[in-house]
């Protein structure tokens, strides 16, 4: 039973150890008190049990919620360690006195290191009448505290180190909120087992294929993980991935959920592959360029043992790859060195002026006016000049450059970087 006062917990010490008292003999006479006060308090001869730290038991921390109710660590007991100091007071500053009480009081927690409601002494239980009738079980352990690190438990200045024991009691279950919804009955019991395993993906590639001025034959290189242009086949490998429906669902930092991939992307699957090819939209969200990430969702069906037969869905780990800027054609140089770019995307609302970067060789194009490009100078022209639907791309190429060279166009958009492209200085 979780109980919220902790006052009890110490309480149920006290009477232990004033109980002991009563039956040792080692001790004659009336007993001492016992109090829960910190030790420069104690004002008579006396035994003190004072709580002094609490902290949470780790082994708890993880316990489930009983029903569906947001905020779910609201409704799970709180496992809680309680930590305590021991001493003795002697009003005539007996120090023999106070080893006396010390011995007796160590003894008794030492004799009852697991108490529960069925302990007794002289016939009184040990529980404080808050916690009788409970299932709850206290245990009680001597913290081995070194000699020399004792004296960190003493405020410094305040009063003298004096004699004490340390003692850990767990585990106190502190009182959660009452939930408001509770889970279904089970009314039947199936074992259910998927011989294909979970889905995971490995790895992810594409081929990218390109050719450099001077070559007739183009190249191809294969990018893992991906980088793949829009329009572009990117393939993702891994096991487990084929069920009774299996689709590919992209994951973006912009997007507040992973959006699937829809019948547009052509997705091939097999069962260490999903291949797809790349469009300019998902589900109806606009796909960009920049950094995404891929997980497979498998849905599996299997009959339950009253012969109904049930969806299982499993979602593989996420697999990252880059979906980078297209770019369709580079125009020559006009009279005034303006080179015009088409492809996909340069411009929309959800990309920044600083989310676009333009490099030629391996200078950096600063962001321009179009229409009135200085060299060196990049803009994005939207909405295009008809014919064009998708943005264009003007840059003007700087000064001093040296004519019939080849310089490498890189555009950026969101971090991800277009395929070789050059052009071709007049």
């Amino acid at each position: 039973m979780a109980l919220l006062d902790l006052s009890l917990v110490t309480e149920t010490l006290t009477r232990l150890i004033r109980g002991y008292f009563v039956e040792s003999p080692g001790w004659s006479g009336t007993a001492p008190t016992v109090s829960p006060q910190p030790p420069d308090k104690l004002d008579s001869d006396a035994v003190g049990i004072y709580l002094y730290h609490i902290s949470e038991d780790p082994h708890y921390r993880n316990l489930p919620a009983p029903g569906s109710d947001a905020f779910p660590v609201r409704y799970v007991p709180m496992a809680l360690n309680l930590y305590y100091q021991l001493t003795a007071h002697s009003t005539s500053d007996d120090t023999l006195l106070e080893q006396q009480m010390m011995g007796i009081a160590v003894k008794a927690l030492h004799d009852y290191p697991v108490i529960d409601d069925s302990m007794t002494i002289d016939g009184d239980k040990i529980f404080a009448p808050g916690l009788q009738g409970s299932d709850d079980r206290l245990r009680i352990v001597l913290q081995p505290v070194a000699h020399n690190e004792a004296v960190n438990y003493w405020t410094a200045g305040s009063s003298s180190l004096r004699l004490s024991a340390y003692y850990q009691v767990s585990v106190v279950l502190l009182e959660p909120e009452e939930s408001g919804v509770r889970a279904g009955r089970v009314l039947a019991y199936g074992v259910l087992m998927f011989l294909g395993g979970a889905p995971r993906l490995d790895n992810c590639r594409n081929t990218l294929s390109f050719t450099i001025p001077g070559e007739l034959t183009p190249r191809e290189v294969q990018l893992q993980p991906a980088q793949v242009p829009v329009g572009d086949q990117v393939t993702f490998t891994g096991s487990g991935l084929t069920g009774d429906g299996t689709s590919l669902l992209l994951k973006n930092s912009n997007w507040d959920e992973p959006v699937e991939a829809d019948t547009a992307w052509s997705v091939v699957v097999t069962s260490d592959s999903v291949s797809a090819v790349v469009q300019e939209a998902a589900s109806g969200t606009d796909v960009l360029p920049g950094i995404y990430s891929a997980m497979v969702r498998v849905v599996r069906q299997s009959a339950l043992s009253s012969g109904e037969v049930r969806e299982f869905e499993h979602i593989s780990n996420e697999c990252p790859f880059a979906i980078t800027p297209r770019i369709d054609e580079i125009s020559a140089p006009d009279g005034s060195n303006v080179v015009t770019v088409r492809g996909y995307i340069f411009s929309h609302t959800a990309l920044s002026s600083d989310d676009v970067k333009v490099y030629l060789g391996g200078d950096r194009l600063t962001s321009g006016t179009a229409g009135a490009l200085d060299p060196g100078e990049f803009a994005v022209i939207d909405p295009p000049p008809l014919p064009d639907v998708l943005p264009i791309l003007q840059l003007r190429l700087p000064a001093g450059l040296t004519p019939g060279q080849f310089l490498p166009l890189r555009i950026f958009v969101n971090g991800a970087e277009s395929p070789p492209n050059w052009i071709e200085i007049p």
